[in-house]
């Protein structure tokens, strides 16, 4: 089927017009994820939980007693809401448990590439420098336990922590980590 003269220039208008109109949105678009990403910025800096948390409440399976001075609050995925885990800080320490029905694979992405060698060997090395330079006595130095059981992630135990930014970092870093392994454990599963 042919179109005749006038329906092609009112195709190529309306082109025009829906590719000036997508060019706008994706504008918007980057403009509200900045805005997001400043909100979340500030609100890691003065709080310990995300937007997201501190608006959801979490369902009673989500919630377990923290011990004697440990404070508890859930990760979620800031994309999707998806309960991550729980992180967990105590004196000195903070502990991660993965959300039992993630099923993590360790091999997954970024795991080790990026959580355990770039961040946590990362502060561990720059905790020995400080070791050599008398900066920071040798027990202080970040210590961390990956427990994986039956070849899943289960969580993290990170000892000797007690900067407040490094606390905030390593959240951020581990809820990074986590969303990205279950985005790339569901392109797995979508792909098979």
């Amino acid at each position: 089927m042919l179109l005749n003269e006038e329906e092609v220039k009112k195709l190529a208008n309306l082109k025009k017009s829906l590719e000036e109109r997508i060019t706008e949105y994706e504008k918007v678009l980057n403009d509200l994820k900045i805005c997001l990403k400043l909100v979340n910025d500030q609100l890691s800096k003065s709080s310990f939980k995300t937007a997201a948390e501190m608006i959801t409440a979490p369902t009673p399976s989500q919630i377990s007693t923290p011990k004697a001075g440990e404070v508890e609050s859930i990760l979620r995925a800031l994309r999707t809401g998806v309960v991550l885990g729980k992180f967990i800080e105590g004196e000195n320490y903070i502990r991660v448990e993965v959300s039992q029905n993630l099923k993590l694979d360790p091999e997954i992405p970024p795991l080790k590439a990026f959580l355990i060698n770039k961040v946590l060997e990362g502060m561990r090395n720059a905790d020995l420098e400080k070791v050599e330079e008398g900066q920071l006595p040798a027990d202080r130095v970040i210590e961390y336990n990956v427990k994986i059981e039956d070849n899943i992630f289960k969580g993290l135990e990170i000892k000797n922590i007690t900067d407040r930014r490094r606390i905030v970092e390593l959240k951020n870093s581990i809820r990074w980590t986590l969303e990205r392994m279950v985005e790339k454990t569901k392109a797995t599963v979508n792909e098979a």
